[in-house]
């Protein structure tokens, strides 16, 4: 018995006459092209503009009701993506909900794909494939009077594409019956630094009251009250002297409050971008 047990060889030794594995258990499985693979390094332009198309089952989970899609987006889609390619998909949440979002195109074309980093790429929305035709059969069925006295209870009518920087498009019902506003008083601000200069120079984005402003600053030139105007007519406040609200930074937070005459570098507003938000007071 002991001579047949060290006779008896054991799975490592047994030879089936076919081809030595390396140690890889899918070794020979299947055909290897002989082929040259070629791998360029190449550097992908900065995004400018991107149409996005919800999934079917975003839209179950009520993507067309949010109110503001520009937070929903903030995070996933700025902050924690170096690139975009066409057909990714971009996973995003909201309130414990999750909303996919597939990338249908981008620009420039050119690779099919656009760095992320450190640019502002608008955002275009579309229907999602069959879901245009469905709305439009089910507008012939509708008598036109029954069409032209409904109210749509979205805030983003599906297939309506719109950038982030614009907001979502109302309806005519809507601004029919929003009362109207005094206009915003214009603020006299600097002239923009050269599109060629590059020192000093910081692009500021205000976001406040649903509404957003982008401009280029020299640090030097521009003052904190030249700032808090800026902030004023991009967000229709109708306070060019600051009264009324304050900005701020987050990551690290910082609070600016006084709309004086020093100039952003005193104020300690640095070459490069800044974001601020308006807060009321």
């Amino acid at each position: 018995a002991a001579a047949n047990a060290e006779e008896k060889p054991t799975p490592m030794q047994v030879d089936d006459g076919g081809e030595k594995t390396p140690g890889h258990l899918a070794w020979g499985m299947f055909d290897v092209p002989d082929t040259d693979v070629e791998i360029t390094l190449i550097k992908l332009p900065k995004g400018k503009n991107c149409t996005l198309v919800p999934t079917p089952e975003a839209v179950r989970n009520g993507f067309y009701n949010l109110k503001d899609i520009k937070m929903v987006l903030e995070q996933s889609l700025i902050r924690t993506r170096a690139t975009l390619s066409v057909n990714d998909c971009v996973h995003t949440w909201h309130r414990g909900k999750k909303f996919d979002l597939v990338v249908k195109d981008v620009t420039p074309s050119g690779f099919g794909a656009v760095s992320c980093i450190n640019t502002d790429i608008e955002v275009d929305f579309s229907a999602p494939e069959g879901m245009e035709e469905e709305e439009e059969e089910e507008s012939a069925d509708k008598p036109k009077a029954e069409a032209s006295g409904a109210k749509s209870s979205s805030s983003f009518a599906p297939g309506s594409g719109y950038r982030l920087s614009d907001g979502p498009p109302r309806s005519s019902q809507e601004s029919s019956d929003m009362p109207e506003t005094a206009p915003t008083p214009a603020a006299d601000l600097p002239d923009e630094p050269p599109a060629d200069q590059k020192e000093n120079v910081c692009t500021v984005q205000i976001r406040g009251d649903g509404a957003t402003g982008r401009r280029r600053f020299d640090i030097k030139a521009t003052t904190m009250k030249d700032l808090f105007a800026f902030a004023s007519v991009s967000c229709n406040l109708n306070d060019v002297e600051g009264k009324s609200f304050r900005l701020v930074t987050r990551f690290p937070r910082r609070v600016f409050e006084d709309a004086n005459d020093a100039n952003l570098e005193e104020a300690g507003i640095g070459q490069g971008q800044e974001m601020f938000m308006v807060e009321r007071l």
